[in-house]
């Protein structure tokens, strides 16, 4: 193997086309619920990139991926995305290296803090206090 490290930006294009034969990346939620990582199972955005399709997927996978896209019961979907993740364990395209944590420090000075893991932090809100 030959690593082939570049810039996000012209990195992303490859991985956004699918033409990245390995990739080493970061996944941020686009919205506050487990259903975004449903984009890693046949055809969700992720998936598309690795040619992974409801044509060449298990059938067992798909059914589980339609579950959970409908699935409203906290328990059952807690069930259910754990099914995923451990289907996506055993045999699919992917291997999960972790999921960072985060640290904020603040000072006892600073009012209105609110994190959001979409858009960070609303710097309208912070205030001196």
């Amino acid at each position: 193997m030959t690593l082939a490290p570049a810039e996000v930006q012209v990195a992303l294009e490859a991985y956004r086309q699918g033409t990245e034969p390995f990739g080493l990346w970061l996944w941020l939620p686009d919205y506050r619920d487990p259903l975004d990582y449903v984009e890693f199972l046949p055809g969700g955005v992720v998936g598309k990139r690795l040619n992974w399709t409801d044509e060449n997927a298990d059938a067992d996978l798909l059914a589980l991926r339609d579950q959970l896209k409908t699935a409203v019961d906290p328990a059952e979907r807690a069930d259910l995305f754990q099914k995923m993740q451990d289907m996506l364990m055993e045999s699919g395209p992917y291997a999960p290296v972790l999921q960072p944590g985060l640290q904020i420090g603040l000072s006892s000075q600073i009012d209105g803090f609110v994190y959001n893991p979409q858009w960070r932090v609303d710097v309208s809100l912070i205030s001196k206090k």
